[in-house]
């Protein structure tokens, strides 16, 4: 189900660099999400779509399957990948706009701007000679949207499988291991045992995953559902929860994110007595992300050593509209 490039064997990942370099599995793992988080709220700040939030992550995790977290420190690796990833979906940031919002967060405030653009030039170019030319990227998110809207789901069935891809990539390292299409298979298929909603057989009797992946089969489907699970139940839940406050934070704010089967998060829209929800459907564009707020006081990015096709995601003032 992988091809070649870009996606490995479970072998590479527990043969890493960073793991010949000492660090433990969880050591790792941690390391990586907590990157991802620190790429998001980047995000936030320079005002990026998420579709780019959503490559530098992937350019982050990619660049340490061939690099140790030992010889790269991860938050000045994550200001890469934003600074790598702005370039390659189009929408540019300077270098001094990428080191003033690290700064934001508390990141690089050992050293000054000029010192800290250096840092971010030298980690850019790592990161550019390791991606090479290999930069367009497909995210289950765009084949979740459309295969709902063919399915007839409802707005919070597409945002339940919306919000866990984002966990898929974010998270784990199934990103690496697995084509886009069988992420999209996972994630609707979690969103329908958690909300108990069964998907029905597409108009001409077929499976509806084989609409999105024609390789895909119940048994695998199964076990990579099981690998997504026990992935997210060792993640560390102020990993968990900065994903859901920075990707959707409306919908955390007004209670429709509740913890479903397996702990997996589920939304859930207010029951309405009389007026009927006419918010618009998710749409097949690209807002920016909400307003750059102030980070959370207790959030800190200090640098330290470790021990970061179709654009049709499902936007963050989407969420807003949904979420009243």
């Amino acid at each position: 189900m992988a091809s070649k490039l870009w996606h490995f064997e479970q072998s590479r990942f527990t043969d890493s660099p960073s793991r010949k370099d000492g660090i433990t599995e969880v050591e790792e793992q941690s390391a990586l999400q907590h990157t991802a988080n620190f790429i998001q709220e980047m995000g936030k700040i320079l005002e990026l779509p998420l579709l780019c939030v959503n490559t530098a992550v992937v350019f982050m995790r990619r660049f340490y399957v061939l690099h140790s977290l030992k010889v790269f420190d991860k938050y000045p690796l994550g200001c890469a990948a934003i600074l790598f990833a702005s370039k390659c979906e189009e929408d540019g940031k300077s270098l001094s706009s990428v080191c003033s919002a690290a700064k934001l967060l508390g990141a690089f405030d050992e050293i000054d701007e000029d010192e800290c653009i250096e840092v971010l030039r030298i980690n850019e170019r790592a990161m550019m000679c390791t991606m090479g030319f290999s930069v367009l990227i497909l995210h289950p998110h765009a084949l979740i949207i459309s295969s709902c809207e063919l399915l007839n789901s409802s707005k919070d069935f597409k945002y339940t499988a919306y919000i866990l891809a984002t966990y898929c990539l974010h998270l784990t390292n199934m990103g690496l291991k697995y084509q886009a299409s069988a992420l999209a298979c996972v994630c609707i298929y979690l969103a329908s045992v958690t909300m108990e909603t069964p998907i029905p057989l597409l108009s001409d009797g077929t499976k509806w995953y084989l609409n999105i992946d024609p390789t895909m089969t119940e048994t695998i489907l199964e076990e990579l559902s099981s690998e997504f699970r026990t992935t997210i139940a060792q993640c560390e839940e102020i990993c968990l929860q900065k994903t859901l406050d920075t990707y959707f934070g409306k919908l955390v704010k007004n209670n429709r994110i509740r913890v479903g089967l397996w702990g997996l998060p589920i939304v859930k829209s207010p029951v309405k007595a009389v007026s009927k929800d006419t918010s618009p459907e998710p749409r097949s564009q690209e807002p920016r992300s909400p307003e750059p707020s102030s980070p959370a006081s207790d959030t800190s990015y200090a640098s330290q050593s470790p021990l970061g096709t179709p654009r049709n995601d499902i936007t963050s003032s989407e969420e807003e509209d949904h979420a009243d």
